[in-house]
């Protein structure tokens, strides 16, 4: 027999012509009940499905709604008897916006859209923002003598190319060094016309949304991935829709009835972030074949394949397209620098002249600045010089540290090897003897300026094992070995001796 409602529920007002998701919506409001005290502590909630049947929504929406909930601490889910508000309201959780603190932080009369609303109520965590992230290059490592004197080179005495009207799409010999690279390295074969540059992958991924989702439309996410990949469809009024990721990258094919609907799927098959997994050859066939069957497209996010360290990587996805749905996307700011703030995009034909006209109107392009030192350094061979000297480099310095976090952390975290990129996931063992979590490791070593970040961030719907991600990229071997000792003076491990 099912429990009466509680009163406050039956106010719940949602707008399913909202440009936020009805799942945002509805934790908002649950959220809101529960703070100025509609929702008690210790009130039970009714079941997702009785919610769900009472809005007019599906269960799943619902569902994600609740896991917001649990995962910033107003609810929790007790073994056989359903879900209660906590009897601790976190005033100070992640999200939180009371009403009764608006006013001192915000002046009376500031506004704020909706979409704005929505993006902030993610609130991201600090450490996954661009200027704390985890993963950075080795910037100490990079030939600034060398792009010093292209940049002079280029600049004294400029083309009129550079100087006159500028073309949305980019500096047209950059675009063909880029073509020639991608045919001789991934095995791409494109026309420099289908190639266009952006500000790097988030700007690319801004322009993409816009070109190709409508307000309402779903689109496919790995889960786990990147917070500002789900903020973006957001703000495009999408509906995100999480597909897990196993060994074998994400599981469309065994979810392709319930993204069936969906417009638009992003994935990184070459290096699944952040678990760092390839895209098996089924999965690939899988996923190509639902796009065309569903009528979606495919964003291919080629993350970290240029430091592959054992064997070549397998080719791009958009190389096994035969159906043009597949938009290829790069970024050069992992193996230059990062505020380099510079990619590219490889368009279907199809897609050419409307993406041009759309980039025309919202932002013109991308700075012009950089671009013909970025052609002269490919085209040049220092690119292909940097590059293999650095995928040495950090190979070196992930041995160091499944070889150091071996000796100092064996009872707390087991780093996996991975055939390349710039981070490791360090999970933490069944047997800790320390009793702390994933989050608080992070916090007590982001305390100690060692950027670590906790796995549970980059996950959505579906929870996995506790874990960390560590950027090894950035830090020399001598760097690493302070670290993986400081991490063992802070949770108490004895580690190992040297043998």
């Amino acid at each position: 027999m099912s429990r009466p409602l509680p009163p406050s529920l039956v106010n719940l007002e949602l707008k399913p012509d909202s440009r936020v998701p009805i799942y945002q919506q509805l934790f908002g409001q649950l959220r809101g009940m529960i703070l100025n005290g509609e929702l008690a502590s210790g009130t039970r909630l009714p079941a997702t499905r009785e919610i769900a049947k009472l809005i007019q929504c599906s269960r799943s929406t619902v569902l994600l709604a609740f896991e917001m909930l649990m995962n910033e601490g107003y609810v929790e889910a007790r073994q056989g008897s359903g879900t209660y508000v906590v009897d601790t309201v976190p005033e100070d959780a992640i999200g939180c916006r009371s009403t009764s603190a608006a006013p001192d932080k915000m002046p009376a009369g500031v506004r704020l859209s909706t979409t704005a609303s929505a993006l902030l109520d993610l609130d991201i965590p600090k450490s996954l923002l661009p200027h704390s992230r985890v993963i950075f290059p080795d910037v100490r490592e990079f030939p600034f003598g060398t792009w010093s004197a292209l940049f002079r080179s280029a600049w004294k005495q400029p083309e009129a190319d550079l100087l006159g009207p500028h073309d949305p799409m980019g500096y047209l010999p950059l675009r063909r060094v880029i073509a020639d690279y991608l045919r001789d390295i991934r095995g791409l074969i494109c026309d420099p016309e289908q190639i266009a540059i952006t500000s790097g992958t988030s700007h690319g991924l801004n322009l993409l949304f816009q070109l190709l989702l409508s307000p309402g439309d779903q689109v496919v996410l790995e889960d786990p991935s990147a917070p500002w990949m789900v903020a973006k469809a957001i703000a495009c009024g999408a509906q995100p829709l999480f597909i897990p990721v196993d060994g074998e990258g994400i599981c469309l094919d065994a979810n392709s009835e319930a993204a069936s609907g969906a417009r638009l799927a992003v994935v990184t098959p070459s290096h699944q972030f952040p678990l760092g997994y390839v895209l098996s050859q089924r999965r690939r066939t899988a996923l190509l074949n639902w796009a065309q069957r569903n009528d979606a497209w495919i964003i291919e996010d080629d993350f970290d394949s240029e430091f592959r360290f054992a064997g070549r990587p397998l080719p791009p996805l958009y190389t096994a397209d035969q159906s043009c749905r597949v938009f290829y996307m790069a970024t050069f700011s992992k193996i230059l620098i990062p505020n380099i703030r510079l990619g590219y995009i490889v368009l279907p034909p199809q897609f050419v002249e409307s993406y041009s006209r759309l980039r025309a109107i919202v932002d013109r392009y991308t700075s012009l600045q950089l671009q013909p030192v970025v052609a002269s350094f490919i085209e040049d061979g220092h690119y292909a010089s940097h590059l293999r000297r650095m995928r040495a480099l950090y190979e070196g310095r992930q041995n160091t540290l499944l070889a150091l976090a071996e000796r100092y952390l064996p009872e707390l975290l087991r780093f996996e090897p991975q055939d390349g990129g710039m981070h490791s996931v360090g999970w933490l063992l069944d047997s800790l003897p320390h009793n702390i979590s994933a989050a608080r490791l992070a916090d007590l070593a982001n305390k100690a300026g060692i950027p670590l970040s906790p796995l549970s961030t980059y996950c959505h719907r579906f929870p996995r094992p506790e874990a960390v991600l560590f950027g090894y990229a950035r830090y020399s071997q001598g760097e690493i070995s302070y670290i993986m000792q400081k991490l063992a003076d802070l949770t108490g491990c004895k580690g190992r001796e040297a043998g």
